[in-house]
Formats: structure tokens, sequence, C-alpha cells
């Protein structure tokens, strides 16, 4: 169970890096689009405004404003994908790389009198290494490769004159260096997916071992550890969220006369069997925690002191009807302290001292008992043999 835990937890965190990319990659592209725009324009101010012989309309149109109006649709719409919850991570990492082809297609399609922008489809293929992907890098090379010949033959078509046959030589060229792009990018890919598997390895284990820590060998439930994690995080929580919070100090009624007349490992029994009851009724707003001993916490988010001491009693009436094999006559039976989160209970350790001190007064009231600290009234349990 725990190593499955450890796997999702990496997986979440890969996923999570995955899509910062994403989002980084197209913000760099609206950053590429706003740079491109303002190269173009300034190509225009000092070389073409005035020129002889130029529709300076159909020149804005052309290779400034329609290039700019289809980078962004694409811009958006891979922005859309990136950020939507809709698509896998798969499909998002595609779009990113696809908006920076498409980026490049755009630029080397409009402007056909550079044919060195054929090599620009070099790009996609060194950005695609980032996600460590081989069959991805693949698809995105052979990609980059049609469409670094598809502007050769729209270069070549529109300016016959001016290429002959060297747009060919250009295009052999190009394709060379996306070749040896395509190389160095399948071995920052393969080195990339080891580094990524050691990092999980890694994040795994420590995951597992941190899981171990914060529990109880004994029960399965989390341990004093955990609390003292858990209880400043909660309060927290529900400060920012203007939320009720509990706390339940629990200890199990006369377990040291077990342990002395049944024997330790009936104690444990004991332990075990309340354990299973606070799994099966504990209610899905709550935590557990065995803190040691015969001492358990209950935390209750989004609740008040007075239903808590339902639960509480709830808890109690089924303790004392559960069955104790090998222990005739015996009762299973706990008291209880119970403490709110408020102005004057704020901090994890007045909080605690709260509930501790709402037990201690049960405990002396003859056990059995459920005791809130904000009232100090007795709340329910029947009085103890």
């Amino acid at each position: 169970m725990m190593k499955k835990e450890g796997h999702g937890a990496a997986r979440e965190k890969d996923i999570l890096s995955a899509e910062r990319w994403c989002r980084f990659l197209v913000k760099a592209c609206y950053v590429a689009i706003a740079v491109s725009l303002a190269v173009l324009i300034a190509a225009w101010y000092f070389f073409t405004l005035g020129k002889p012989g130029v529709n300076q309309g159909e020149y804005w149109a052309k290779f400034i404003i329609l290039p700019a109006v289809l980078m962004l649709a694409a811009s958006l719409a891979a922005d859309h994908i990136v950020n939507s919850r809709r698509f896998s991570i798969i499909v998002k990492e595609y779009a990113a790389l696809l908006l920076v082809l498409l980026l490049c297609a755009a630029v080397t399609f409009v402007h056909r009198i550079a044919a060195v922008l054929l090599a620009s489809f070099i790009i996609p293929i060194l950005v695609s290494t980032i996600f460590s992907n081989l069959k991805m890098t693949n698809v995105i090379y052979a990609l980059s490769q049609a469409l670094m010949i598809l502007g050769a033959v729209n270069m070549q078509a529109s300016n016959a004159r001016m290429y002959e046959q060297w747009i060919w030589i250009e295009a052999l060229a190009a394709s060379g260096l996306l070749a040896v792009a395509y190389l160095l990018a399948r071995v920052l890919a393969q080195y990339g997916a080891a580094s990524i598997l050691v990092i999980r390895n890694i994040t795994h284990d420590k995951l597992t071992l941190e899981e171990k820590l914060n529990l109880d060998p004994l029960t399965g439930l989390n341990n004093r550890r955990a609390y003292d994690q858990a209880l400043p995080r909660l309060i927290q929580e529900s400060r920012q969220n203007k939320a009720l919070l509990s706390i339940v100090a629990l200890d199990i009624d006369n377990f040291k006369r077990v342990n002395d007349v049944y024997g330790h490992a009936m104690g444990d029994r004991v332990l075990l069997i309340l354990t299973e009851i606070l799994r099966q009724e504990m209610p899905e707003n709550s935590e557990m925690f065995r803190i040691g001993g015969d001492e358990f916490m209950l935390l209750f988010r989004d609740c008040s002191v007075d239903k808590s001491a339902i639960v509480c009693q709830s808890l109690l009436s089924i303790a004392q009807g559960a069955c104790l094999p090998d222990a005739q006559g015996m009762e299973l039976s706990f008291s209880c302290g119970i403490a709110g989160l408020s102005d004057t209970l704020s901090e994890p350790d007045k909080l605690f001292q709260a509930a501790d001190a709402a037990l201690y007064l049960a405990k002396n009231h003859g056990k059995k008992r459920i005791v809130m600290h904000d009232e100090g009234t007795l709340v329910a349990g029947s009085s103890s043999a």
C-alpha cells in the first residue's frame, strides 16, 4: 500500500513538473511572437517604408498582421489545452511542442526569401528533450523534417529565379542539421529519462521512509510524530478558512490492569480492537493518532466540540459492547477530553493541554466519561465499575 502511494506521489510530482514546463513553453511562445512582431515592424520601418513599388498595406497584411494573428491563435489554443483539466499530460506536452513547431513553420513559410530559416526546425527537436520521451522526440523530428521540406518547396515555388538549384542544397544542409539535432536530442532524452527514474526512486524511498516514521507499528495509525506535524497544519488551515477544529484526547480505562491481569498480548489485542472501531466509525473529516501506550488523539475538521462529543459517545457505546476474547467479565471503555480551537486556544500546545486537562477531569470523575474543556461539563457515559 505504501509503495503504491509512494509511486503515486512521485508520479504526481512528475506531472506537475511537466505541466510547469508546458506553461513555460506557451509563455515563451507569447514572448517570441511579441519579439518577432517588433523585429518585423522595425524591418519594415528601416527597409520597406517608402520603398518604390511596395504596396505597404499588402506588406503589412501578408508579412506582419497575418503571421501574428495565426501565431497568436495557435498560442491561445495551446494555452487553453495546457491549462485545462480535461486533457492528459501527454496531450498537453504535444500541444506545447506543436506550438513551437508551428511558430517555426509560420516564420519559414511567410518569409520565403530567407532560406536560413529552414534550420529553425532544430528548435522544436531540441525542446522535445524537456519531457524525456523518445517517442515524442521521434514524432517531432519527423514533423520537423516534413515541414522543412515543404518550406523549401514553398521557397522554390515563389522565388525560383532567386534560388534556382541552390534551395535544395540549403534544404539538404538544413536536413543534416536536423538529423544532428535529433541524435543529440535522443541522447539527452535517454539521459533525462534515466535521471528522472533515479530521482523518482529516491523520492519514493524518501516518501516510504517518511510514512514508516509516521506510523505506529502495532496499530498502523499515525503516531506522535505525525500528530505533531498535523495539528499545526490543521490549525493554520482552520484559521485561513475560518473553520471549526476540535481535538480529542482519548485514554483507555484500566489499561494497566489489563496488562497486569491478562498479559501484554491481551493489552495489544485491546489496542487493536479499539483501533478497528475508530477506523470503522470515525467520520471522514477526522484524523486518528496513537501518541503512546493507551493514549490516542482524534482531530476533527469543521466540527464543533459538541458534535465531537456526540461522535465520542457513539464510539464509547460501541467499545463497551465489543467482545474481548479470553477476558471474561472485562469491559472495553475509555475516557475523553475535548477542546476546540478558539482565540484563547489558538496554539498547538495550548489546545493539547486543554484537551489533556479535560481528559484528566474525566478520569477523576470515574472514567467512562467525556468532558468538554470549554464548559468543563460531563457530557455522557455510565459510571465506572
